[in-house]
């Protein structure tokens, strides 16, 4: 971990996440503007996350994976709620709406037919 100010940055191998060079983008690093970072593209990284966590052995500790697989589903997957409301007092219709809204775009996603099957698991994900 890197920690910039108040800014932490998370420095992880390619290969712990089981991603390719071409399977991320360069943007603008969030802790020095005057430098450029990689950053996962959306898909492989979820795909990347699911597959870890499939592949631990019964018994093995999944919190950790989990976890981020829960954040990423937030931040990335779902829609933003309006601002001044919260989860907690958000109408259940409201929430289903998200849903679908979460469903349709990443069903909107260029998957390979060898990740069809991510796609079921995100779908389960999404709806749990």
């Amino acid at each position: 971990m890197f920690l910039c100010g108040s800014t932490r940055a998370h420095l992880v191998p390619l290969s712990f996440l089981h991603l390719a060079l071409d399977e991320f983008q360069e943007v603008i690093s969030s802790v020095n503007l005057r430098y450029k970072t990689l950053i996962p593209k959306i898909r492989p990284c979820l795909i990347s996350l699911i597959s870890r966590l499939v592949a631990l052995p019964t018994g093995m500790h999944r919190n950790p994976i989990e976890h981020d697989l829960v954040v990423f589903l937030d931040q990335v997957i779902f829609p933003r709620l309006p601002e001044g409301e919260d989860e907690e007092h958000e109408p259940e219709e409201h929430f289903q709406q998200r849903v679908e809204q979460a469903l349709s775009y990443v069903h909107g996603w260029d998957w390979k037919r060898e990740e069809l099957k991510y796609l079921e698991i995100v779908g389960k994900l999404v709806r749990f």
